[in-house]
């Protein structure tokens, strides 16, 4: 007999393609037909489908109960194996869209080279006293940047020189040296030897000689670390999103039916409007929403952090004395963690010579329109405590305001390392405290006016700055507007509350011209005296040919009067100028330039500031572009320096083939580096400009071309592909050749040649017969 168990229907795996709306998900989800016939669904597989699982729908094992799932009703159709949802865009999970950024999909490899490279600036000076004579040789002044750069990391030291030292100077001065190297992949960046402590928007950073280590987000330039606005929307039917940040368009994209987010926008500092705009893609509809959001760099995205710790020796006298540190150790941190989109969390640390500093802060988002903090720290030195608070808020109000405002109060005898380790001389006529002002207040207010239709702006600004020595009150007012074509007018006045004689203020018009040129004229009066000034200048740019130049005159009490001239040459920069204040007269001369030691060569160029690329053409005069912009021609070695290249970032370096001979071999014209900081890449193409080569037409029994498609070899092992009409390109060809070609049919033929080369001429051998 059978049992009733036996009898009732029992639970049947389904796979089902599922629909959302009557739209296709274009998936396919695990489903369990239970007994009564309802439907149930793991919560890992709803969710994959795009549905929100709910508590309230969970079964005792563990899946969702179809039947029970709020706001979603559904349709199995046992005939297509589908299922079809209707539910609400608050039950859907909205789908993720926005710019396609690297980070953990990153492959390439930074690169790192090896070589050496001198940075240098040579000043030569000239002095008169009277203008009609010959100028008297007054002096040389040199900054040298010396760097190696290995895989291991980069060595730098930077020293400056003179041959006029004072009496209380070296000929030589250095100034830092250390090593460094970074990680991108745990974005941390290690220092040893001399550095700037880190900090924050409340602790005063020092000089230091010693090790430090410290998040460096600048290692991933796709990473955007500062809450961005996350826009939603939702789409009836597939349609199309354009998203525009402050009028101009950031992001376009297709997106399917339902709700969706765009993340990864562009980070835009300071207030804004986003604007998201669904077009339907077949009636042509559109639908738009505007958010106001206010991004800062005070605030870190949820889960960042950011961190500088740092222990050595206090520098002293930078650029004075070489070798002047403190003698007492010391050590800093400074701590920085995005705990929400609106909350970043902060933490300084500081101990060393007697002092023990320690505070804490946090900086606030204020939604759409502004961001906050708010800090304190408690010090003891030398038996003596201190306390300090700082506040700051910067918003936008209204429609197009910006306040910012920030206050910072010491009380006791609050210190911190930059005054502890300062070498001051408190019996000096000169004698300044260096420990934080006790008070400092800044506001500034910059208002649109509403009845000027040429959005000129007027700017308020206080600044309030008490110390041990001094207390001062300046307020400055600022106006601009612009004027016809490309001009503007401009007027600043200012005051301190506390001394009336301290007060100035100056206007002018500014206008551009064609060929970058700006000029202005205008009259400034400060400390009694009233000036009037006239001032044209061109700035050169970093290509290779380009000039500038200015010309810059005021008239007061004395004649001030400059001249001077630029020229960017192929491997410096020249610049030369002149001036007189009042009878005496000043000219002056100075190269800018770089030697590097790389690729077994010895380079001149232009000054190397980060990262740079030694490309070998193989063959000279040839045009080097780097970003598709034209940068360099290849020299008589075939080789050129491209000096500017962004660490980290993807650049894609190509040379024209176009000025290569015709019987060039070139295996490829394109490559994508991504370098380490201040290092330098060798981009190799080796292009040959005699190459052995030749079209080979090869041709079969019956004299037909062989079909194209066909791969074949030299007996060097030189590898080819036949082409239309039965052409090849053959490389490495010697006087007689021989080659194999695989046929369609799986077997082989055979064919001979002779080759003789003939400078500057692409040949075509016809008619050799395969068999």
């Amino acid at each position: 007999m059978e049992s009733v168990a036996a009898a009732l229907p029992q639970p049947a795996e389904l796979q089902l393609e599922a629909f959302i709306n009557g739209v296709s998900t274009g998936l396919i989800g695990a489903f369990r037909l239970n007994a009564d016939g309802s439907l149930s669904i793991a919560p890992d597989e709803l969710r994959e489908l795009g549905l929100i699982p709910d508590p309230a729908a969970l079964a005792a094992d563990g899946m969702i109960d179809l039947k029970r799932l709020p706001d979603v009703s559904y349709t199995y159709d046992e005939a297509t194996q589908s299922i079809d949802f209707t539910a609400a865009d608050r039950r859907r999970i909205a789908r993720k869209v926005g710019p396609e950024r690297g980070g953990e999909n990153e492959t390439q490899e930074v690169e790192r080279g090896f070589g050496a490279l001198m940075n240098y600036t040579l000043t030569a000076n000239f002095d008169s006293a009277d203008y009609w004579d010959l100028p008297d040789y007054s002096g040389l002044f040199g900054y040298f940047d010396l760097r190696l750069f290995t895989s291991w990391g980069t060595l730098d030291s930077s020293f400056t020189a003179r041959s006029n030292p004072t009496e209380d100077s070296d000929y030589a001065t250095r100034l830092d040296t250390a090593w460094r190297y970074s990680d991108p992949h745990t974005l941390t960046t290690y220092v040893a030897g001399d550095f700037i402590s880190g900090g924050l928007a409340w602790t005063r950073p020092i000089r230091m000689g010693g090790a430090q280590l410290r998040r460096n987000f600048g290692l991933r330039p796709d990473l955007v670390t500062i809450p961005v606005p996350e826009l939603a929307g939702s789409a009836a039917v597939p349609s199309a999103v354009d998203i525009y940040l402050n009028g101009v368009r950031s992001y376009s994209s297709d997106v399917p039916s339902g709700p969706f987010v765009v993340d990864g926008l562009p980070a835009i500092t300071g207030p804004g409007f986003a604007r998201v705009v669904v077009r339907d893609t077949t009636t042509g509809q559109e639908t738009e929403t505007e958010v106001a959001f206010y991004a800062s760099a005070l605030l870190l995205r949820p889960g960042l952090f950011d961190y500088a710790l740092e222990g050595g020796f206090a520098r002293r006298d930078y650029g004075i004395e070489s070798e002047s540190y403190d003698g007492a150790p010391v050590a800093s941190a400074s701590l920085r963690y995005g705990l929400t989109e609106r909350v970043t969390l902060e933490s300084h640390g500081e101990v060393g010579s007697g002092l023990v500093n320690g505070g804490a802060g946090l900086a606030v988002g204020l939604g759409g329109w502004g961001v906050g903090s708010l800090a304190g720290a408690a010090s003891t030195w030398d038996g003596d405590t201190g306390f300090l608070v700082a506040v700051s808020l910067d918003a936008a109000l209204f429609a197009d305001w910006r306040l910012y405002l920030r206050s910072q109060r010491t009380f006791g005898t609050y210190q911190d390392l930059a005054s502890v380790t300062a070498d001051i001389d408190e019996d000096s006529e000169f004698f300044f405290s260096a420990r934080p002002p006790k008070a400092l207040d800044q506001i500034s207010l910059a208002v649109p006016l509403a009845f000027d239709t040429d959005a000129s702006t007027l700017n308020l600004a206080f600044t309030h700055l008490e110390d041990e020595e001094s207390n001062s009150k300046v307020v400055s007012l600022s106006y601009d507007r612009p004027l016809f074509a490309q001009s503007s007018f401009f007027v600043t006045a200012y005051a301190d509350i506390d001394d009336t004689e301290d007060n100035g203020a100056y206007a002018g018009v500014s206008m551009q011209w064609g060929g970058n040129i700006t000029t202005s004229a205008g009259i400034e009066h400060s400390a009694g005296h009233t000036t009037a000034f006239l001032d044209a200048i061109k700035p050169d740019q970093d290509v290779e040919g380009s000039h500038g130049w200015r010309l810059r005159s005021s008239i007061g009490d004395t004649v001030n009067t400059q001249a001077a001239a630029s020229y960017v040459a192929r491997h410096a920069r020249l610049v030369a100028g002149a001036q007189q204040y009042g009878d005496p007269v000043n000219a002056s001369a100075q190269i800018e330039g770089a030697v590097v030691a790389a690729d077994g060569d010895l380079f001149l160029t232009r000054q190397i500031d980060d990262s740079f690329a030694i490309v070998d053409v193989g063959v000279p005069d040839v045009e080097v572009m780097a970003a598709n912009r034209p940068v360099a021609t290849s020299g008589s070695s075939g080789k050129v320096i491209v000096p500017r290249l962004t660490a980290y970032e993807k650049t894609s370096i190509a040379i024209d083939p176009k000025n290569l001979p015709v019987d060039a071999d070139v295996p490829e014209t394109s490559r994508v580096v991504r370098p380490a900081e201040k290092t330098g890449v060798v981009v190799t193409f080796n292009a040959k400009a005699e190459s052995a080569s030749a079209l080979v037409q090869f041709v079969d029994a019956r004299n037909q071309p062989l079909e194209a498609g066909l791969a074949g070899r030299t007996e060097n092992a030189a590898e080819f592909v036949v082409g239309y009409d039965g052409e090849a390109y053959i490389t490495g060809l010697a006087a007689t050749n021989t080659v194999t070609i695989d046929l369609a049919d799986g077997t082989q033929c055979r064919a001979g040649f002779e080759f003789s080369k003939r400078p500057g001429e692409q040949q075509l051998i016809s008619g050799v017969s395969c068999l």
